[in-house]
């Protein structure tokens, strides 16, 4: 099988683009490329888990290519069994497949919300629900400034700082911060950081990830000034802008279920994103035909 661009013609998760698995491996993380029916390929990394070892997972995927029937995707499944898949989270519903494969689900899907970038600035804006759209309106009168950046030098030092002192005060864990830098340091113009600056000093920032055709919104930190004025409305509208004129064609905001009260899904679903409900997370029953470890198979297509 010829894999040469086979990752670019979807609009595929961070996840599951060869970019992703690149960072992972340059973070010394065993990442293999696995190919499907109908021309899919998906990546399967593995991590050793309490109780359960050496495991192999696949988050937000295999996104087919194609209308398969259900006989090719059971076969799919049953292949990334025989490559060390034990724990996979599917990006839509596909139980019965799943189910026929060996696999049992384990939690309950959770929704992510996807912002539409095509149609231009006028038709996100109609989409954008009428309370969120009064907030960037108000943020565009409030005196704020955009600027974006590259992630590197004393931005990305600023950003990560910020972070990281954030995660401590709220006590909440995400993906590591050095995933950032690998990301960079394997396409360097993947990453922006978008900051929102009032009366001259940076008051909110957001960084977002492009891979392929789409972009991925990964961190984001916002100060009194920054939260008063919402600034993270201004960012996100001109971020988008920004995105489409590079040729991204969706930005993933992440998942809705979460934040104390929903605001964080009121954020989200507010600027003209839509819920997108995942497959759930799925277990592989026994030990399946395969050894518990990944098998490389192909590699991993460049990440520009």
């Amino acid at each position: 099988m010829d894999m040469s661009g086979l990752h670019t013609r979807l609009a595929l998760p961070l996840q599951q683009h060869p970019l992703f698995g690149r960072a992972l491996d340059r973070l010394g993380r065993q990442v293999a490329t696995v190919p499907l029916p109908g021309d899919t390929l998906v990546q399967l990394v593995l991590r050793h888990l309490p109780l359960l070892g050496p495991v192999g997972l696949v988050s937000q995927g295999p996104v087919w290519g194609a209308a398969l029937p259900a006989s090719d995707r059971t076969q799919g499944y049953a292949t990334l069994r025989a490559h060390g898949a034990r724990v996979l989270t599917p990006d839509t519903d596909d139980g019965s497949a799943l189910r026929a494969a060996g696999f049992r689900q384990i939690i309950t899907p959770v929704t992510v919300a996807r912002l539409d970038l095509t149609g231009g600035q006028s038709a996100r804006r109609a989409r954008m629900h009428g309370k969120w759209r009064n907030r960037l309106v108000a943020a565009e009168n409030a005196g704020l400034t955009i600027t974006h950046h590259p992630f590197a030098g004393a931005w990305a030092a600023w950003i990560c700082d910020l972070e990281t002192k954030q995660r401590k005060s709220r006590r909440y864990t995400a993906l590591p911060l050095s995933l950032c830098t690998a990301l960079a340091a394997c396409a360097p113009s993947a990453l922006r950081i978008f900051v929102a600056h009032h009366a001259g000093d940076p008051v909110a920032a957001m960084i977002f990830v492009r891979h392929g055709s789409v972009a991925t919104y990964h961190i984001g930190w916002t100060g009194n000034i920054g939260r008063t004025t919402n600034a993270h409305n201004m960012i996100l509208t001109r971020a988008a802008d920004w995105l489409e004129d590079q040729g991204v064609v969706r930005l993933d905001l992440g998942p809705v279920d979460s934040g104390p009260g929903g605001s964080l899904a009121r954020f989200k679903l507010g600027s003209g994103a839509q819920p997108h409900r995942l497959g759930g997370t799925w277990l592989a029953l026994g030990r399946g035909s395969g050894t518990g470890r990944a098998k490389n198979i192909g590699t991993p297509a460049p990440p520009c």
